[in-house]
């Protein structure tokens, strides 16, 4: 299942250990990690909605769901990471990226590209 494959990936990336991660020095300086966390959490919403297709509202569960991690890998870099510190810009961005994610898929659904919403 990719949506989960996807959300171990998040999950390893924002538990690296400080030295390890990759958006320092210039990245952190142009808010390029902000951008990378807006894409993640975007995908993870794309990867959802098939998997949710049999509920009903399977956009809004993926959207909730994906800002939920969001929230969560955010205090689990606070809590257990060594370090690493819970970003409030990055909870921004993971939860702007599933909403732009979101809005991407309802568009091509008005345009009959996804299956409808339901």
């Amino acid at each position: 299942m990719r949506a989960l494959g996807w959300a171990l990936l998040i999950l390893v990336l924002t538990l690296m250990p400080p030295p390890e991660v990759p958006g320092q020095g210039w990245m952190g300086r142009y808010h390029v990690d902000q951008l990378v966390h807006a894409i993640l959490f975007g995908a993870q919403v794309l990867l959802l909605v098939p998997v949710l297709s049999a509920w009903k509202h399977p956009l809004r569960w993926a959207l909730v769901m994906a800002i939920a991690y969001g929230g969560l890998t955010e205090l689990l870099q606070d809590l257990l990471v060594t370090g690493r510190n819970a970003d409030p810009l990055d909870l921004v961005a993971n939860t702007a990226g599933a909403f732009l994610a979101a809005a991407w898929w309802q568009r091509g659904m008005a345009s009959g590209t996804h299956a409808r919403d339901r």
